[in-house]
This record gives structure tokens, C-alpha cells and sequence, in this order.
């Protein structure tokens, strides 16, 4: 088997039985450095009311898997639009992110270099020059 050092997934793929195949390999979990799961804000909306019950499932195996893996492997939960508070706290705890050994990092989204700029069109796709 190759050694496998990076996973960066979403939580349902994290969660689908291939996977938790391969993580399951012991050989895997030795060498396995990072695991990185993407869109962790949704934890809230579609787990929180009751609906999207297989995708809060998918993040109680990923608290699941954090265990299997072991301290070795680090797990970073990404977001670019997750609420203060409770939306944060549930996401946490759903992930198992508690206790010591975890950092809760939060950094400005802003990015006063990124411009968005719109141009009108003419019909025939040729776009409008201003002078």
C-alpha cells in the first residue's frame, strides 16, 4: 500500500465505507499525518433540526475516526462562514474537538486585495470598453 500522509475530503466522503476501509488499515494509521475536513458549518443547519440525518451521521463517524486514528494524526476542520457561539460550540463538540489538545483558530475572511468587478455584455459577447 502507498503511504497515504494528507486526506482533505468533506465529511461524507470522510464517513463512506471505502474510506473508513482505508483508515481502518493499521499500516495506514502509522503513517497518516493530517486528515483536513472541508464545509464543517453545515454541522448546524442540516444536522441541528433533525433533517440531513446522514450528513450529521457522517460527522459523528468523523469523531469516530479521530478516535481510530490516534493523536498522531492531526484533524483540521475548515469553514469560511461558521456563526460565533453555539453554531461554533456544536460544531466542536460534534467533532469531538474538546479537552486540551485542540486550537480553535479564528482569522479574518476579509481580503481587501481580491476585487470583483462587473462588465455588461453586448449580445454578441464582446465585452462593453468604457473610455
Amino acid at each position: 500500500m502507498a503511504t497515504i500522509k494528507i486526506i482533505f475530503c468533506s465529511p461524507e466522503r470522510l464517513a463512506s465505507a471505502e474510506m473508513v476501509d482505508l483508515l481502518s488499515n493499521k499500516a495506514l494509521q502509522g503513517s497518516l499525518d493530517l486528515v483536513v475536513i472541508d464545509e464543517v458549518h453545515l454541522v448546524p443547519a442540516w444536522g441541528g433540526d433533525g433533517s440531513g440525518l446522514a450528513f450529521w451521521s457522517a460527522f459523528k463517524a468523523v469523531r469516530n475516526l479521530r478516535s481510530l486514528l490516534g493523536s498522531q494524526t492531526v484533524f483540521l476542520a475548515l469553514t469560511a462562514t461558521l456563526l460565533p457561539g453555539l453554531p461554533t460550540r456544536t460544531v466542536l463538540k460534534q467533532l469531538g474537538f474538546e479537552g486540551p489538545k485542540f486550537a480553535f483558530m479564528k482569522r479574518d475572511c476579509s481580503r481587501p486585495n481580491l476585487h470583483l468587478t462587473l462588465r455588461k455584455e453586448f449580445r454578441c459577447g464582446i465585452p462593453r470598453i468604457n473610455t
